[in-house]
């Protein structure tokens, strides 16, 4: 069977979430370039980006994530923020910060993803420092106005997540976008 490009990723639900990105997508639109998160449905958190790989590792790490992960209820998480990260003194990546009581968990579990991907030679190193967030789009160009609506925006409330559901996610790409969609191998 062919490789897949996948990550482990949970998707988030979020109305208000959803209401926010599209309002930003009409209000940034104008002026700044910004390759936006597909459709709102594809809006998620990702532990770990993994990238092109074979069967028999997507099965192992099927197993892991089900024995250990199948579902995490009762979380006391907040999307708040808006923000971006920066590349060379740009902005690169606009996204959502994810914050709450539970926070610590979402590392925890992003640690254990990455020591079980160590192990079993599906990757050969870690992130630097996992962040929780909700990736909204990839900045290519912005004008005056991106940093205005940031700093409007920066402690916006946008919703809770009490519930998640980690999976492996195959990101298949296309000139619109990637596109996101939930991987069960049979």
């Amino acid at each position: 069977m062919k490789e897949r490009r996948i990550f482990i990723g949970s998707f988030i639900n979020s109305p208000q979430l959803v209401d926010k990105f599209e309002s930003l997508q009409k209000q940034l639109n104008e002026k700044n370039k910004i390759k936006w998160t597909r459709t709102p449905a594809n809006l998620h958190l990702t532990y770990k980006f993994i990238g092109k790989t074979p069967h028999q590792n997507i099965k192992k790490i099927e197993k892991f994530i089900g024995d250990k992960y199948k579902e995490l209820e009762n979380l006391k998480l907040n999307i708040s923020g808006l923000n971006y990260f920066s590349r060379k003194g740009k902005p690169a990546v606009l996204y959502a910060g994810i914050s709450g009581e539970d926070r610590n968990k979402l590392n925890q579990i992003q640690q254990e993803i990455e020591d079980f991907l160590m192990e079993n030679g599906i990757v050969d190193k870690k992130e630097k420092k996992f962040n929780p967030h909700i990736t909204l789009g990839r900045i290519k160009k912005v004008e005056n106005d991106f940093y205005e609506i940031m700093d409007k925006n920066k402690e916006v409330d946008l919703g809770k997540i009490s519930d998640l559901k980690i999976e492996v996610i195959e990101s298949e790409l296309s000139p619109e976008g990637a596109l996101y969609k939930p991987l069960k191998l049979d």
